[in-house]
């Protein structure tokens, strides 16, 4: 009740905004629940909600009036609050994050020992330089923010620990994360927990010297995200069937209203919208500065040279770095709305132009020492 929804960490900087309106709902909705009926309480995932108060108004109402859930919000599975409840019986919400904090950070000291052991040196400072461009502290400040980072990381280690298994193990894992994914995050950045992990796995097998040919290494690509995209979208619509088995066949009219509002929300027409979800999550990205229709056309001009005159890794590297992109496009109307927080799917991008970089400079010095 004594703070803003959605904060910035900084005066007038939308890149540090954090957010309480998700996190008040979690939490509304992990006191909600029924303990005798847990399975059907968390596929109903209920919360009071009074039309004309705010999302904190209704859970200080829900916790100190005793008011009744009156509203369902069945579109998420919401697994944090499988670890919130436990945790309140000994924790504040100021204390989770400060826990969830520490566990991405442990996660990243993990992750940069093994980098480090293995000799990727410019795989290391490219990832925590990528962190640091993103604000990753932001994330710190919302459970909702940190859970897809926690994942990745987790995600990461996995693939460079069994960096030599079969391509069918990291399938697995692809499943895996979809899964998990799809289970804790709420619309975040969901996309780095499959390209961030894959980046790191394609520039290991680079820098080893494993890398196979163009159509091999796209085909094991398109595969893994292939397989984590299903497994995210399987999880979705397994929640939205158990919820119709509950609730009715309702169920499914809500969820295709609100994928229409996620998909084109506003006015405008189809090339606005795409325009400024690109334009929004990129000036987010860097510093709140305005991006204009000439800079983008720029920047997909750079990346088409790229990726036609690159070779396998080049072109593979330009390939995950597009992704956020076509999140934003898909999802043009979420992106635009909530761009303070999906910008930092970026991660994957900046560090595919930088292992690009990397690599330009490391042919340039190669030439100049043949010569």
């Amino acid at each position: 009740m004594e703070q803003d929804l959605f904060p910035c960490l900084q005066n007038g900087k939308q890149n540090t905004k954090y957010d309480n309106y998700a996190d008040c709902l979690l939490f509304h909705i992990a006191y909600q629940m029924d303990a005798k009926k847990p399975f059907r309480a968390m596929i109903k995932a209920v919360y009071y909600d009074y039309p004309q108060g705010q999302v904190n108004d209704d859970y200080y109402a829900s916790v100190f009036e005793k008011k009744r859930a009156n509203t369902t919000y069945f579109r998420y599975w919401h697994g944090a609050v499988c670890l919130l409840r436990p945790l309140l019986c000994i924790w504040s919400v100021g204390e989770i994050r400060k826990a969830l904090g520490i566990c991405l950070l442990l996660l990243n000291v993990v992750l940069g020992i093994l980098l480090w052991k293995r000799k990727q040196k410019e795989l290391f400072f490219l990832y925590f330089f990528g962190l640091l461009f993103i604000k990753i502290w932001v994330t710190v400040f919302s459970i909702e923010y940190i859970m897809a980072f926690i994942l990745m990381t987790v995600m990461i280690i996995c693939f460079i620990v069994h960096k030599k298994a079969e391509e069918w193990q990291i399938f697995q894992f692809s499943i895996i994360s979809g899964v998990l994914t799809c289970f804790f995050d709420f619309l975040t950045v969901e996309t780095v927990t499959i390209t961030v992990p894959l980046l790191f796995l394609l520039v290991i097998k680079q820098n080893a010297g494993k890398l196979d040919k163009w159509k091999k290494e796209l085909g094991f690509m398109l595969t893994s995200c292939l397989f984590w995209g299903l497994s995210y979208g399987g999880m979705f619509f397994t929640k939205w069937l158990l919820a119709a088995r509950l609730m009715g066949s309702r169920v499914f009219s809500e969820v295709l209203d609100t994928a229409g509002y996620r998909i084109a929300h506003g006015e405008n027409g189809i090339f606005s919208r795409l325009y400024h979800a690109a334009a929004y999550n990129l000036s987010c990205l860097l510093g709140d500065v305005e991006i204009s229709a000439w800079a983008i056309g720029i920047c997909v001009a750079v990346i088409m040279l790229l990726f036609w005159k690159g070779g396998t890794f080049q072109r593979l590297l330009v390939c995950l770095g597009m992704v956020p992109y076509l999140r934003y496009l898909v999802l043009s109307g979420h992106s635009t709305e909530h761009y303070f927080f999906t910008y930092r799917a970026q991660l994957t991008t900046i560090m595919a132009v930088g292992m690009i970089a990397v690599y330009k400079g490391k042919m340039v010095l190669k030439e100049r020492k043949d010569i």
